[in-house]
């Protein structure tokens, strides 16, 4: 019986293995940038560090990230925005969530560091990403309001209130003829091709709050634009109508995306099969006694 035993554990082993090999590496589910693996894996799929503790989203803080931004990208684009030197915009896109990009910049906040020098935080889907970074100091009770929707909207706001004196008309000739940097959080926010966003929140010893968003594709893009000047929603992709509820913007959003959860999808399925493994290796020795 030891040896019919020996045998099997040698054969749950080797699948075991085998299960491991043809699941993936990290890397073929998550891109590497040249030298630098993904966030994703360097993170070891987002382990918070010590002391820091991620903050996951649900689909009302979700929709209130795509809300916020849709709402200011399309009072730019129809004209609605007197401060700096804007104009309409003829093809600015909508923007919807996106449950990729989420996860890469949920993988950077579980390091609690705010830093924008992370190396990579790509997608299979978008191999350029644009980023915001915004940091909050929450004290007693007040630390749980940076949970709610409505908090997630103010700091998307700051984004957007902090930099419009500095807007500049030569974005909408080429953002590197730009003298200053301090726009970039409000022009990634209104890039007309970005259409996709992602946020990830973490908190580092209860009381100092990080916010990270990823966006797809990245904007502030050297030789190009903002947008292109004209009458709102006239120079969609041909395959777009104009939105519904944004009079200015192109498309549709998908609201579907509220609903997904993305995780380390390799390392689930792996560790979810080792533990169906040791359940049927116990049992297997049960049964050969």
């Amino acid at each position: 019986m030891l040896m019919e035993t020996g045998i099997l554990f040698h054969i749950t082993l080797l699948s075991l293995l085998n299960l491991r090999s043809t699941s993936g590496s990290c890397s073929t589910r998550w891109p590497s940038c040249s030298s630098d693996e993904n966030i994703v894996c360097t993170t070891d799929y987002g382990k918070p560090v010590v002391n820091c503790d991620i903050i996951y989203n649900d689909p009302e803080v979700r929709k209130a990230i795509v809300d916020s931004h849709n709402y200011y990208r399309n009072k730019v684009a129809i004209g609605n925005e007197t401060r700096g030197a804007f104009r309409c915009i003829s093809d600015m896109l909508a923007m919807s969530y996106d449950p990729d990009l989420e996860f890469t910049a949920q993988c950077q906040a579980s390091r609690c560091i705010y830093d924008h020098n992370a190396p990579c935080y790509i997608t299979t889907n978008f191999s350029e990403v644009g980023q915001n970074l915004n940091g909050r100091v929450f004290l007693g009770e007040d630390r749980d309001s940076f949970h709610t929707a409505a908090e997630t909207t103010k700091m998307i706001a700051e984004w957007y209130e902090y930099e419009i004196a500095e807007s500049n008309e030569k974005v909408f000739e080429d953002f590197s003829r730009m003298k200053t940097m301090l726009i970039g959080y409000l022009y990634q926010m209104l890039w007309a091709e970005t259409y996709r966003i992602g946020c990830g929140r973490s908190c580092l010893e209860e009381k100092y709050h990080m916010m990270i968003c990823n966006y797809g594709p990245k904007g502030l893009r050297v030789a190009k634009p903002l947008g292109r000047i004209g009458r709102p929603c006239t120079k969609c992709p041909e395959e777009m109508s104009c939105n519904k509820e944004y009079e200015g913007l192109c498309g549709e959003i998908d609201v579907s995306q509220y609903y997904i959860t993305v995780s380390g999808a390799i390392r689930t399925f792996y560790t979810g099969a080792c533990i169906w493994v040791v359940i049927f290796c116990f049992v297997a020795s049960a049964v050969f006694r």
